[in-house]
């Protein structure tokens, strides 16, 4: 009779741990939206055009970019430093070699004006996985970066805005010293500095109207 019921027990808190799970990692909040979306609004069209014109630059006339591919990864950092200088900002560049070449992560920032030692970051990785052009992963997360950059380049924040793209997040580097965030973050520990929360842009959307295409997980 004991056996029995710690099997129970232990049933019970599996399946309590399998329900908890379920409902804060896959399930979805809220209701699927069904029917036609609303118009954009003005701004709303010209956020839809620059985001647009982000991922169609990373995805088709870039397309896969990563070291197998360093001309095109050289590339899409050109493209993301340049569209952030005009958007005002004064570049920043934190490179690091990985099998020799020159790979490097690309900030921005906006300093706070009540608490700028405290940092709220906004990340993206620019690379793409091997054998992709990277439209959704991940150049939706780097279209996204770039217009809230330019959205946020003249604004007054009471702590610091800073937005970054990184490098190397893709396999082969992923969870290793030569991943773009790891060396980022190995770099803000040794300066000390107080990160109090990070936002990753990661695979932000991919829509078709095509029946059965939307489908999560």
């Amino acid at each position: 009779m004991m056996r029995a019921t710690r099997w129970i027990l232990i049933f019970g808190v599996i399946l309590v741990l399998f329900v908890g799970g379920w409902d804060r990692m896959i399930r979805m909040p809220g209701e699927s939206f069904q029917g036609q979306p609303p118009p954009l609004s003005g701004e709303e069209k010209i956020l839809e055009r620059e985001l647009r014109s982000h991922v169609s630059m990373l995805a088709i006339k870039i397309g896969e970019r990563n070291l197998l591919h360093y001309d095109k990864l050289q590339q899409a950092a050109h493209y993301i430093k340049t569209n952030l200088q005009q958007s005002g900002y004064a570049v920043r560049s934190q490179e690091y070699q990985v099998e020799g070449r020159v790979c490097e992560n690309i900030e921005v920032e906006v300093p706070g004006t009540k608490n700028p030692k405290e940092i709220l970051l906004i990340g993206a990785h620019y690379d793409s996985v091997e054998g992709s052009p990277g439209g959704n992963d991940n150049g939706t997360g780097v279209g996204a970066v770039l217009a809230l950059a330019r959205l946020f380049s003249q604004a007054k924040a009471s702590r610091t805005l800073r937005f970054v793209t990184f490098v190397n997040e893709e396999p082969p580097y992923f969870q290793t010293p030569g991943m773009g965030s790891w060396v980022y973050a190995q770099r803000s520990r040794e300066r000390g500095e107080q990160i109090n929360a990070m936002f990753s842009l990661e695979t932000i959307g991919y829509f078709s109207e095509a029946p059965g295409s939307q489908q999560y997980p």
